[in-house]
């Protein structure tokens, strides 16, 4: 019983890590490729789910791609004041995925970037854009 107890706890302190936003896009612009050429277009707004890993790395779930996405984060280092009285990396993600999304999110103020790339330099197909998203994120 007692080991039941340990793994109990041990559990709850790893779903406790993991941290669940709620997303809405303000904006979302681009270009599209009309006529074979890329114009300038406007996105419907998306809403989507942002989950922080406990390993640092992101997971999202948008209606604008195939399936979830797992996202590799670094720490924005340029962008990096001095002296904070927080770790950065908790707070400020800049993130990419493997299939050629950016997203950059500051935990603090909940804002978001979330750039789509790769139609334009790796397809020539009319449905493949260049998309980028703001907005901001809340977790209830």
């Amino acid at each position: 019983m007692k080991y039941i107890g340990y793994m109990l706890i041990f559990l709850s302190s790893i779903a406790s890590a993991e941290e669940l936003y709620f997303c809405s896009d303000n904006q979302a612009t681009g270009f599209k490729k009309k006529s074979n050429y890329y114009m300038p277009t406007t996105f419907n707004l998306q809403k989507f789910e942002l989950k922080i890993l406990d390993d640092d790395r992101i997971q999202i779930n948008s209606p604008s791609m195939d399936s979830s996405g797992l996202f590799s984060c670094i720490k924005p280092i340029r962008f990096t004041p001095k002296k904070l009285s927080y770790d950065v990396l908790k707070h400020w993600k800049s993130c990419t995925s493997s299939n050629g999304y950016l997203f950059n999110f500051n935990a603090t103020n909940k804002r978001y970037v979330f750039a789509k790339g790769y139609g334009y330099v790796f397809s020539d197909n009319a449905g493949d854009a260049v998309a980028i998203r703001t907005g901001t994120c809340s977790k209830d």
